[in-house]
């Protein structure tokens, strides 16, 4: 089954690299890795921390580490704040990052503001776990400038995560990705890898 799986998703991302006339209707994939650190400073208090190499790996690397700490109020609810820097961009960013979990259903989200460019990122992920092996949902994830809805990207799709051990799990999503208005490219297939490295 896992081998199945494996060979449908390289089949895939090898198709997504295949030329396209006119508009692109499938985007090139995107991988991404994730690193997670963190410790308990109360029973309802973590510091938390989150280095990401690159917004996508396949592009090159821009930097970002998140610094920041999350409330557990209740058992079931995990608010976490961060203070990040891009090193890319040389910018700061702040990021809101709530969560919550019933039984085998989870959720989280990741709302971000760079400044001063006033960049904004959104991102909203639903899972359901099948077993200790792999979970299945649906995500979204949008980016562009606050203020200029004509600059701002969006989709939404399916999502399988894979746990290989308690340090490394794969996510790996397929959307329908609508381009921001400027430039003018419509409806098209996104592929994105994401790897979580666990400290």
């Amino acid at each position: 089954m896992i081998r199945f799986l494996v060979m449908i998703i390289i089949a895939f991302i090898g198709l997504t690299n295949t030329p396209v006339q006119a508009k692109q209707l499938v985007n090139h994939p995107r991988l991404r890795m994730v690193i997670h650190g963190g410790s308990e400073l109360t029973p309802n208090v973590d510091s938390r921390v989150h280095i990401v190499p690159s917004t996508n790996l396949a592009s090159g690397l821009t930097p970002y580490l998140y610094l920041g700490a999350a409330w557990k109020p209740l058992q079931w609810l995990d608010i976490e704040s961060d203070m990040a820097w891009d090193f890319h961009n040389a910018e700061p960013v702040l990021a809101f990052r709530p969560s919550v979990k019933f039984g085998d259903f989870w959720s989280w989200s990741d709302v971000e503001i760079q400044i001063p460019s006033m960049s904004g990122y959104w991102f909203l992920q639903a899972q359901y776990t099948l077993s200790d092996f792999i979970e299945l949902g649906i995500e979204g994830e949008g980016w562009g400038k606050i203020g200029h809805a004509d600059t701002w990207s969006h989709g939404v799709g399916s999502n399988m995560l894979l746990h290989f051990n308690k340090h490394v799990a794969v996510d790996i999503a397929f959307s329908i990705r609508h381009a921001a208005p400027i430039e003018n490219r419509g409806w098209s297939l996104d592929t994105f890898v994401r790897v979580h490295i666990f400290l």
